[in-house]
């Protein structure tokens, strides 16, 4: 079997797992989910829009909320490349998230610098091509779900 391959089933495992987590949460919804799942969650969520866009996708889709789920996941992950990285990202975002605190999610763009949108863009870069880390740790995740 390929590489692409076993991560793309790594990437369903993860799917699964998270729907699973999130079936099971019912009405009650993402805060009441234990921290770890809390992290997964987040984690998957990160990585669901890294594939569609990026951090600016991310960030903008609601990824504030996600971002100290998604970063002690992949510490507890040792990613600590992506952990910098997702860090790096954020405080850009950060920038005009709380400068204007009423700025609506998918205003965030008008509001960043040239120089910022390329660094998000050389962020992304960087990412996605330490990502494959996280994806190599994935297979332990599913072994044990407290573990993360």
């Amino acid at each position: 079997m390929t590489s692409s391959k076993i991560q793309d089933q790594e990437w369903d495992q993860l799917k699964e797992l998270v729907s699973a987590i999130l079936i099971h949460a019912g009405a009650t919804g993402r805060t009441q989910l234990t921290e770890n799942e809390q992290d997964l969650v987040a984690l998957w969520k990160l990585e669901k829009e890294m594939q569609r866009g990026g951090f600016l996708h991310f960030f903008c889709s609601g990824g504030n909320a996600y971002f100290a789920h998604a970063k002690r996941c992949l510490d507890k992950l040792g990613a600590k490349k992506c952990a910098r990285i997702i860090t790096a990202a954020f405080q850009i975002i950060a920038r005009v998230t709380k400068g204007f605190l009423n700025v609506p999610l998918n205003e965030i763009p008008v509001y960043l610098s040239e120089e910022e949108l390329e660094r998000l863009n050389e962020l992304d870069e960087e990412y996605r091509k330490y990502s494959m880390d996280i994806r190599k740790q994935l297979p332990g995740l599913f072994e044990s779900r407290s573990a993360i």
